[in-house]
């Protein structure tokens, strides 16, 4: 079979595609200044939350009464583009972003999060409760994976 050259430059494309496909996943350093760009712009909208309860949240210090904090991680959840148009947690997109931000080591644990918390919504009608009680879900079943802003 004879490739032509038009044939050659398409494959040659197709595999460059799929190559940056595969490497692009982010640096922790990348996910780290993402984090920074989502903690400055969600707390501008909460500016009456105390960054001493915003910031212990990375270490599982959580303070279950404060509307400007759930309403944070809303916000949070919303700029990582893990929710849908109603600004529900969305677990197809959820997975969309672990398979194509982070770096592999991480995946198939965040994935397990996603699985073990994935319900916990049901249990809340206010949004903000619902992405509040999520990402606590996620520190509690994996502190070692747990990224937030």
């Amino acid at each position: 079979m004879k490739v032509g050259k038009c044939e050659f430059i398409l494959f040659f494309i197709l595999l460059k595609v799929l190559n940056f496909r595969v490497q692009s996943a982010m640096t922790m350093k990348q996910i780290q200044n993402t984090m920074d760009v989502i903690r400055n712009a969600c707390s501008s909208k909460y500016p009456n939350l105390d960054p001493d309860i915003r910031d212990n949240v990375k270490n599982g210090k959580f303070v279950d009464d404060n509307k400007d904090l759930k309403c944070y991680t809303l916000c949070v959840a919303e700029m990582a583009g893990t929710t849908n148009r109603k600004k529900q947690l969305d677990v197809p997109k959820i997975l969309q972003q672990i398979n194509t931000m982070l770096p592999v080591e991480m995946r198939e644990p965040a994935k397990a999060v996603v699985e073990v918390c994935k319900n916990v919504k049901e249990s809340y009608k206010d949004l903000c409760d619902r992405a509040y009680f999520t990402t606590k879900c996620a520190y509690e079943t994996d502190p070692v994976i747990f990224i937030f802003p």
